[in-house]
């Protein structure tokens, strides 16, 4: 019988290797320690089976001691003596325990419900977006999770989405509709990559499919409906904020989403400036605009109004939030005649304009034409709304920031509407196209 247990622990700590070779020292009953030149260690287990010469890898000597090298080898020996191969049985139960996380895999994917996934999507993808992809799962959950979020995440059917995206175009709003479809694609997507799905089941469907191409907007308050709208203002029951809100809105070209999320400790009245950080803007980029007096006295009114808060909008005095994104566009619209069946206002037609429904978006529009006509240059009226110049020559070459100009034409602009909408005269000629 073979001797066992020939080293000591001594002999295992101090053993090196020559420069330019191996070193395998016997234990005995085919265990080895074997030192290579590096200085590294690890126990081998050899032995024949089957008539087959084998060598099983036990464990780096340097973490496992001399005693559990031995058990493991004593444990090996008795598989070997039943004629079963460590190294063939190790493979085997590799792929027995392969094949039973597939099966705890495919289990799980089945139990997994639209609703989990989603929530999973939000929080490892749709977190990164600016709100945290609350408006996303606001709008999954309205029309589509409240509906379909208790079934298997494999069981959905292109039918079954379908089915929800026609029921938003069909209450009229295809725009939204086309949104849900986008968000929807991109979650299958995301679902498709972890292989949760087989296959994207609204792959094929675009917007031709289901709320049509979308309808670029050219609406723009006319100067009339302006004079107009300040008069109906008064019985529209509006909140006062948000009456400042639209003359905010109108003057310094702004969206409404910056404005809600505006921090007092942004907006300088005395230096009449309001600086846009890069995370509130659409485009990522900061803003620096400047207020006019007009813009400046709404905007004083406002502060005497929520400067209790650091949100020029604050979500109430219980929280320490801004306002929802909707307060503003949800007031405006509730009080058009697009709204007359919804019985949640009274006043429904009170924002009613000759030209059609309006929208807090068509203000800044509005503003950005109204600069045009007053002779403002596009390339300034570009900076004020704060486009992104999609020329990269131009902008990776071109750093100008254009504040003079950039200054009189809010300037320019809130001046004439100081005049039109309370007849205060203009203090700033209007400037000539063209003109040296």
């Amino acid at each position: 019988m073979a001797t066992l247990n020939k080293l000591t622990t001594a002999e295992v700590k101090n053993a090196r290797a020559p420069r330019d070779r191996d070193l395998w020292v016997n234990d005995g009953g085919g265990l080895w320690l074997h030192v290579r030149p590096s200085g590294g260690k690890a126990w081998r287990l050899r032995y024949t089976v089957a008539g087959k010469r084998r060598i099983l890898d036990i464990g780096d000597a340097l973490v496992k001691s001399l005693a559990d090298a031995r058990a493991d080898a004593t444990r090996y020996r008795e598989q070997i003596d039943k004629g079963v191969d460590p190294i063939e049985q190790d493979r085997l139960d590799k792929e027995a325990e392969r094949a039973e996380a597939e099966r705890q895999r495919q289990e799980h994917d089945a139990r997994l419900t639209f609703s989990a996934a989603a929530s999973k999507w939000c929080e490892f993808q749709l977190s990164a977006r600016k709100d945290k992809g609350a408006e996303a799962m606001r709008a999954l959950k309205k029309d589509v999770l409240n509906i379909l979020g208790d079934r298997e995440l494999r069981g959905v059917r292109k039918g079954d989405l379908m089915m929800c995206l026609d029921a938003i175009v069909a209450r009229g709003a295809r725009r939204q509709a086309n949104i849900c479809l986008r968000e929807l694609r991109q979650f299958f997507s995301w679902c498709e990559t972890r292989d949760w799905i087989e296959r994207d089941p609204l792959f094929g469907v675009d917007k031709k499919h289901v709320g049509g191409e979308d309808q670029e907007r050219d609406r723009v308050l006319s100067p009339a409906e302006i004079t107009q709208l300040r008069d109906q203002l008064a019985a529209s029951n509006l909140e006062r904020r948000t009456q400042l809100a639209i003359w905010i809105m109108l003057s310094t070209l702004c969206r409404v989403g910056e404005l809600i999320r505006a921090r007092w400790e942004s907006i300088d009245l005395d230096a009449r400036t309001w600086l846009i950080p890069a995370d509130d803007s659409k485009n990522g980029m900061p803003q620096l605009v400047y207020l006019s007096e007009f813009s400046r006295r709404h905007f004083e009114e406002l502060r005497a109004l929520t400067g209790w808060s650091e949100w020029a909008f604050p979500a109430s005095r219980l929280t320490k939030q801004h306002a929802r994104r909707d307060l503003i566009t949800k007031q405006i619209y509730d009080r058009q005649n697009n709204a007359a069946g919804s019985h949640r206002c009274r006043e429904s037609h009170a924002l009613d304009l000759p030209g059609g429904n309006w929208t807090p978006h068509d203000l800044r529009r509005t503003g950005a034409t109204l600069m045009g006509e007053n002779g403002v240059l596009s390339e300034i009226i570009e900076r004020c709304l704060n486009h992104k110049e999609h020329r990269k020559v131009v902008r990776t070459y071109q750093r100008q920031e254009l504040v003079a100009e950039r200054r009189q034409a809010w300037q320019i602009l809130g001046e004439y509407l100081d005049e039109l909408v309370y007849g205060n005269p203009r203090k700033v000629l209007q400037l000539v196209r063209g003109a040296a």
